[in-house]
């Protein structure tokens, strides 16, 4: 399987050009030899009509985007980290602390936060005593936190292919004639 690769500066000169020209997103594509859809939202993210779509303001942004912060804001943000500590140890879940926060400090950004980040921040935690009593303090005292998505691809890989009903077998296994229909 093909993993994606991101657009680079070149790719991005080539799907300038061809805008230029006036090709269409499947000839810049085949010319890539990338699929159609990802020249298609590379173009639409970035531009107001054909014609201003620009390479190297592209790779800006695409390299701003790239850019993730180093620290966590409940890491940086000691108030804050005391505020939601303190709720998550009241039992409060980290959607209520979300928008107590947002309630608390309407105008104040640095005094809020999502409820994916507070998550974020307990199970991103060294293995500790904190970590293990914040996450106890959570609802689901999961130790890991994962997407559902990779429970239901486990129990679709560990089922068993075309299996058949107890109540579909042949009538000469019910009648255990034979030692190797026993149970």
């Amino acid at each position: 399987m093909k993993h994606y690769a991101r657009l680079s500066l070149s790719e991005r000169e080539e799907i300038s050009r061809g805008l230029a020209v006036g090709q269409s997103l499947r000839q810049i594509a085949a010319n890539l030899a990338r699929p159609p859809s990802t020249v298609s939202r590379e173009i639409s993210r970035l531009r107001y009509n054909r014609m201003s779509y620009r390479a190297t303001f592209s790779q800006e942004v695409a390299t701003r985007r790239r850019v993730r912060r180093s620290d966590h804001k409940l890491v940086q943000n000691k108030q804050l980290r005391d505020y939601v500590v303190g709720h998550l140890r009241l039992h409060w879940s980290p959607q209520q602390i979300a928008a107590s926060l947002k309630l608390s400090y309407p105008t104040d950004m640095g005094m809020q936060v999502s409820h994916e980040s507070i998550y974020t921040y307990v199970y991103c935690l060294a293995c500790g005593s904190l970590k293990k009593e914040l996450v106890g303090y959570l609802r689901q005292k999961r130790s890991h936190r994962g997407p559902r998505s990779r429970v239901s691809e486990v129990r679709k890989a560990t089922r068993i292919a075309d299996l058949t009903s107890i109540h579909e077998r042949p009538q000469e296994v019910d009648d255990r004639i034979i030692p190797g229909h026993w149970e």
